[in-house]
C-alpha cells in the first residue's frame, strides 16, 4: 500500500544539485494547509530537521534552493569525513557517511479525513555524497593456499585448529567451526548463533503474478539449485594470516552448472561472505541471488540502514523512504490471503538480527565485486551499488510456497535469514500472464558476485 500511496500522492518532490522541485497535481487546494519538513539523513540518522512553508498553487510547480543550514551540515561534515574513511563507521567498511534530504507534506491541522501532522506526501534524494574503498585488484591474494594438514595458526587473539574434516578458528569471545558441509557453528560469548549450514539461495516463494506468469516453469531449475546443490569441493588457505574457506557447490540442473562460496574470517570474528556464479548464462532468468541463514527463533528483533519500513521490490522501491527502521520478525509476514514471497528490503546497507537482549548477527555491505551484473536496468544497478536485499521471516522460502492459507504455515522455530545481491521483480501490469517487465530481471549475462560481512554482537 506504500507504493500505491506515493504513485497516487498528488505533491511530487524531485531534486537538482542544490535545488529541489515541488510539483503540485492538485487541481483545486495548493500547499499553504501543509507543513514542510526538510529533513537532513546521515547514515539513516535524522541529523538536521527544519519545518517550513511554501504555497504552491494548483496545477503548478516551484523550484526552491535547498536551505543553507542543510547544505551547511553536509559540507562541514563531508570535510572531517575525509580525514578518516577506512573501517566501518556505521555505513560500510571502507564508505564515507552517506547523506540523504527527505522532505514531507504533513497536514497543519485537522480535517474531516485526516488528524493534524498526518503525511500527505514526501520526496527523497538519492544518496550522493557516497565512496566506497577501490576494488581494481590491487590487493588480490598472492599464494595463500597451504597444506591444511601441516598448517596451524597461534596469536594472542586467533587461533585456528584443524581436525579431520573440521576446521575451528577461536578468538577472545568468539569461536568458529567448518567442515566438509559448510559453516556448522558460530559463538559468541559460548551461545550458539545459527542454527543450520548457510546456503546459497536461488528461489522465492511464487507471488499471484508468478503463478499467473508460469514463473515457477520457467525457472524451475532454480529450484533444483536452491534445495538440492551439493558441495563437491571444499579448500582452506591462508590470507594475511587470517583464515580463507572456499566451497564449490554443484547444482543438480540440465547442464549441471556451479557457485562458489569464499568465507574469510577475520581476527575480531568479522566473516566476510562472497557468493558468485556464472550459472544464469545457460540456466537462464533465476528468481533470486543470494544467501539464506537459520537463526534460533530468539533473534526476532530487526533493526536494517535501508528502505523501509514496508517491503520493497527493485519494481516497488518509492513507497518507502531511506532510513533506519525497526521491526520484528513476525511483522515481516504479510498477510496476503494466499502466502507467498514478502518483506523483502532493498538498498540496505547493514541490518541487525537480535533477541531481546540484544545479541545477534550484524550484516554489512561491502563494494560490488568488480564486473559483477545486477539488474538489466543499469541506472538501478548503479542506485542499488554497493548495497544487499534483505529478508527475515519466521518460515522458509519453501514452507510459504507449500502453505494455501496463513493458518497452513508451521510454528516459528526458527529465523531465515536471506541476504541477496538481486531479486526478480514481482510484475503485477496484471495477475494473470504478463512478465515482469525486462530492466527488473536478474542480469544473468554477467557473472554475479554477493560480497557482505556478518559479525556476532
Amino acid at each position: 500500500m506504500a507504493e500505491v500511496k506515493y504513485n497516487y500522492q498528488n505533491i511530487k518532490v524531485s531534486f537538482n544539485k542544490s535545488r529541489f522541485n515541488i510539483r503540485n497535481y492538485g487541481l483545486f487546494s495548493g500547499t499553504k494547509d501543509y507543513d514542510c519538513e526538510i529533513i537532513l539523513l546521515k547514515n539513516g540518522e535524522e541529523y538536521r530537521k527544519l519545518i517550513t512553508h511554501f504555497d504552491v498553487g494548483p496545477d503548478s510547480e516551484k523550484s526552491l534552493p535547498i536551505p543553507e543550514p542543510i547544505l551547511a551540515c553536509i559540507r562541514e561534515d563531508e570535510i572531517s569525513d575525509t580525514e578518516s574513511t577506512s573501517g566501518y563507521n556505521g555505513t560500510g567498511f571502507g564508505r564515507k557517511a552517506e547523506y540523504s534530504i527527505l522532505i514531507k507534506f504533513r497536514l497543519n491541522k485537522d480535517t474531516l479525513y485526516a488528524s493534524k501532522g498526518y503525511e500527505i506526501a514526501y520526496g527523497q534524494s538519492i544518496p550522493s555524497l557516497v565512496s566506497f574503498a577501490s576494488n581494481d585488484g590491487t590487493n588480490d591474494d598472492k599464494d595463500g593456499s597451504v597444506d591444511i594438514d601441516s598448517w596451524s595458526l597461534e596469536n594472542e587473539t586467533y587461533r585456528v585448529t584443524h581436525g579431520k574434516g573440521n576446521l575451528g578458528i577461536r578468538g577472545n569471545d568468539f569461536e568458529i567451526q567448518f567442515c566438509g558441509l559448510g559453516l556448522t557453528s558460530y559463538k559468541k560469548c559460548g551461545r550458539e548463533l545459527i542454527e543450520g549450514f548457510p546456503a546459497p539461495a536461488f528461489w522465492r516463494a511464487p507471488t499471484d503474478n508468478d503463478r499467473g506468469n508460469r514463473m515457477a516453469q520457467r525457472c524451475a531449475q532454480w529450484k533444483l539449485a536452491d534445495m538440492y546443490a551439493r558441495i563437491t569441493g571444499f579448500d582452506v588457505s591462508e590470507k594475511d594470516g587470517r583464515v580463507l574457506v572456499t566451497y564449490t557447490y554443484t547444482f543438480p540442473t540440465v547442464p549441471e552448472e556451479k557457485c562458489t562460496v569464499q568465507y574469510f574470517v577475520d581476527f575480531d570474528g568479522r566473516i566476510d561472505v562472497e557468493l558468485s556464479s556464472s550459472a544464469g548464462k545457460k540456466l537462464g532468468s533465476m528468481p533470486v541471488f543470494g544467501m539464506r541463514f537459520k537463526f534460533n527463533a530468539d533473534f526476532d528483533r530487526l533493526t536494517w540502514y535501508g528502505y523501509g519500513p514496508g517491503e520493497s521490490y527493485s519494481d516497488r522501491s518509492h513507497g518507502n523512504p531511506l532510513g533506519i527502521h525497526r521491526s520484528t520478525v513476525s511483522q515481516q509476514l504479510s498477510r496476503y490471503l494466499v502466502p507467498q514471497e514478502c518483506g523483502n528490503k532493498i538498498g540496505v546497507r547493514n541490518a541487525k538480527v537480535l533477541d531481546s537482549k540484544g545479541r545477534g548477527i550484524l550484516f554489512t555491505s561491502c563494494p560490488d565485486a568488480k564486473g559483477s551484473g545486477r539488474y538489466v536496468d543499469k541506472q538501478l544497478t548503479k542506485e542499488l551499488a554497493g548495497t544487499f536485499e534483505f529478508q527475515a521471516l519466521p518460515c522458509t522460502t519453501h514452507e510459504l510456497e507449500n502453505a494455501m492459507h496463513a493458518t497452513e504455515l508451521p510454528p516459528a522455530h526458527f529465523t531465515n535469514v536471506r541476504i541477496a545481491l538481486a531479486q526478480l521483480g514481482v510484475g503485477g501490469d496484471d495477475s494473470w500472464g504478463a512478465p515482469t517487465h525486462e530492466e527488473y530481471y536478474i542480469d544473468v549475462k554477467k557473472p554475479l558476485t554477493l560480497r557482505f560481512s556478518m559479525k556476532a554482537v
